[in-house]
């Protein structure tokens, strides 16, 4: 009896432990996608093309970035989709978004 009591418990910590690693590299994922936002927010809203350029090759290669004008400021979107940790869990797209204005003189 006590053996099968702890063959289901350590089954039911292996799954906890699995979930717990999912949700810490979505959580990671969302850092980077945000950080990755901010800074081609922060170096479009500067005009510097090539800061730019190498912000988004640093940005993880499974996230894309959209840049958008939008009257003075500039929206920077930073979509990534988590590849799972095994087949049968799912990868919701994690999403960033970071508005910043224009600095003068930039078009």
């Amino acid at each position: 009896m006590v053996t099968a009591e702890l063959a289901v418990g350590a089954l039911l910590v292996a799954a906890m432990a699995l979930m717990l690693i999912w949700l810490a590299g979505l959580v990671v994922l969302q850092q980077q996608a945000h950080d990755g936002a901010v800074q081609i927010a922060r170096q479009q809203a500067r005009g510097d093309s090539a800061a730019v350029t190498r912000s988004r090759e640093l940005l993880d290669r499974r996230c894309t970035a959209h840049i958008a004008r939008e009257s003075k400021e500039y929206a920077v979107t930073v979509r990534c989709r988590p590849e799972g940790v095994v087949a049968w869990l799912p990868s919701p797209e994690v999403t960033a978004t970071a508005r910043i204005q224009a600095e003068p003189g930039q078009s």
